[in-house]
């Protein structure tokens, strides 16, 4: 859930504020999302219908509301309240932390370097060393992912 302090229309675009930094991250695509409490019949999904909207980050605490195929949203929307939903899934993929390496997909490589020491080490039995540099280059390529994955 992200808290929205506003939505309101600036010039051709819907425009959504967050109380404080949103963390998404999505330079190229758009992120599926629901809304919840903002007191408008258009927005609020409900048991009975939900009512589907996409996002692209403008800021860091700016969104542009699109409809449900990514196009601009053409109704208006006023509203100063509300949450916005994401999917637990879209929510790993598109969140993103102050720091470049701690990100979802940092926290995967991570776990994936401590079963393969796990692994390696009732198995192969390796050195230090070899654990060492195995560690190292698995996070490296955590890094180089991390990185790219914020360029495209």
């Amino acid at each position: 859930k992200i808290l929205i302090e506003d939505i309101s229309r600036d010039g051709n675009s819907q425009v959504l504020t967050t109380v404080g930094n949103h963390r998404l991250v999505s330079p190229k695509a758009t992120i599926p999302v629901t809304f919840e409490g903002t007191g408008h019949f258009q927005l609020d999904s409900s048991p009975d219908s939900c009512k589907q909207f996409r996002v692209r980050p403008l800021g860091s605490d700016t969104l542009e509301l699109l409809d449900e195929k990514g196009n601009a949203w053409k109704s208006r929307a006023d509203t100063s309240q509300g949450f916005l939903l994401m999917t637990a899934g879209r929510g790993v993929i598109h969140y993103g932390m102050p720091l470049p390496f701690v990100c979802p997909t940092a926290a995967v490589a991570l776990l994936i370097i401590c079963f393969a020491i796990i692994l390696l080490s009732t198995l192969a039995q390796p050195s230090i060393e070899e654990l060492v540099l195995l560690a190292v280059g698995w996070s490296l390529l955590a890094v180089v992912v991390t990185v790219l994955r914020r360029k495209l």
